[in-house]
């Protein structure tokens, strides 16, 4: 019985090594079937749960692990970092506390309850618990990253950056895996079945590291370090993203793309998307980088009611659709505009005319003028004719317009009512939205512009 155990188990953890965690479950089921008072199966089985995120689980079979094994100290600080990821901070900090009580200077569960104090703005306690480590260990990167983090909420990019960079310095002799979770039931264990970056100390300072210098301007800096964040975990896909926004910037839009893709490949996010789409953009490929911002922006508007905190966010997509459109609507050959003047009515063509003075009156003449332009081509311009062509594109640069208006409108709103809302990073766009709108007019009806 116990070799069927033994065997079921091995194969088991050959299989997490490869990550094939549905079958390591089923062989793990098995095992614990087989012999259900012993932990190892039910460890293998939670650290599964733990990094494909089913907390719920996880938290069973770490407690059995505890049943069977009362002072399994990394099976405790599994526990609590499930109960972490669940947002339930108050069970987190009782089992991290409960760590201490067994071994006061289990380094990983100070650096937790630091970093949960962090969040919470409670900075004292904070330091207190990164102190504590590197009391036992001056370079252990656990409390120089709680002090780089710390530095960063106190507004010290500076020395944050020092601190990163002292991580990586004196833990650049042994392998990053070195510094890896520990997961399971014991923590002498050599082998981890599991790699995970997520909570790797060395890892996050190169990333943290690499995220500073690019919102400093390091922009060179910043790109050999996400550079190398991607050679220690192939699989990062916001380095691969940050990577490409960092070529975009610098007009390497070919090295931008191959970047962006890989991102992608790894993790269609808002945010990779975002950026291969402004890649896209940048190609003049504006229908890819259309279709993409649209996607982007049905993801923010999704619900009855979209988050109010992402119209800034919202706008800023917007923007970039508002300029996808009108080089497609420029793009458009020239051709005798008065075949489309002559079918809209007059009485539309001069209200259209009349310029808005506010961001209502513009959304309402970007829906008018729009409907105006959809009944005339609907009645008089089949698929194919170029009249066909600018009407549609007239209309989908109208449309996003007053999809700007809306937002701003929004933001304006809630500025209002709450001048605490107002975000100093935000620069409004109306005049971007007027001076369009006032484009496609004139050029429908061959207006000049004084």
């Amino acid at each position: 019985m116990e070799k069927e155990y033994s065997d079921r188990v091995a194969k088991a953890e050959q299989l997490i090594i490869q990550s094939r965690y549905i079958e390591a479950i089923v062989l793990l089921d098995e095992a614990i079937k087989i012999l259900p008072n012993d932990a190892k199966a039910y460890a293998h089985r939670a650290e599964i749960y733990e990094v494909t995120e089913k907390y719920d689980e996880a938290i069973q079979d770490y407690t059995k692990v505890i049943g069977i094994l009362p002072n399994c100290i990394p099976a405790y600080s599994s526990l609590a970092a499930c109960f972490l990821n669940k947002g339930l901070l108050d069970k987190a900090i009782q089992y991290f506390n409960h760590i201490l009580v067994i071994d006061g200077n289990y380094l990983p569960a100070h650096g937790y309850l630091g970093d949960i104090y962090l969040k919470n703005n409670q900075l004292s306690k904070s330091f207190e618990h990164y102190k504590k480590v590197l009391s036992i260990d001056p370079n252990h990167p656990i409390g120089l990253l709680g002090l780089g983090d710390l530095a960063v909420k106190q507004n010290n990019i500076s020395d944050a950056i020092k601190i990163y960079r002292q991580i990586i310095k004196v833990t650049k002799d042994k392998p990053i895996e070195f510094y890896h979770t520990i997961r399971g039931i014991d923590s002498s264990d050599e082998i981890q079945y599991i790699r995970d970056f997520k909570n790797n100390p060395v890892f996050s300072a190169y990333v943290s590291l690499a995220h500073h210098l690019y919102l400093q301007g390091e922009y060179k800096e910043s790109f050999d370090v996400y550079k190398k964040i991607t050679e220690l975990n192939p699989k990062h896909a916001t380095s691969f993203s940050m990577l490409a926004s960092i070529k975009l910037r610098d007009g390497k839009t070919a090295e931008a793309l191959e970047y962006i893709d890989k991102a992608c490949e790894l993790n269609n996010t808002f945010f990779n998307l975002s950026i291969k789409a402004d890649v896209l953009f940048d190609l003049d490929r504006n229908e890819e980088a259309i279709a993409i911002y649209k996607s982007c922006l049905a993801d923010l508007l999704e619900g009855e009611n979209p988050d109010p905190e992402k119209s800034g966010t919202r706008l800023t997509i917007i923007h970039n659709l508002i300029l996808a459109h009108s080089k497609i609507f420029e793009s458009i050959p020239d051709f005798n505009l008065s075949s489309i003047a002559q079918y809209i009515p007059e009485s539309d063509a001069k209200e259209a005319q009349i310029l808005p003075n506010t961001l209502y009156e513009l959304n309402n003449k970007c829906r008018s003028f729009s409907k105006t332009l959809e009944k005339v081509c609907e009645t008089h311009f089949p698929t194919g004719t170029i009249q066909k062509e600018y009407c549609e594109s007239s209309i989908n640069l109208l449309s996003t317009i007053a999809l700007g208006c809306a937002e701003a409108i929004q933001i304006q709103h809630r500025e209002t009512q709450d001048p605490s809302l107002k975000d100093p990073n935000y620069e409004p766009m109306d005049d971007m939205f007027f001076d369009y709108y006032e484009f496609v007019i004139s050029t429908t009806f061959n207006l000049s512009k004084d």
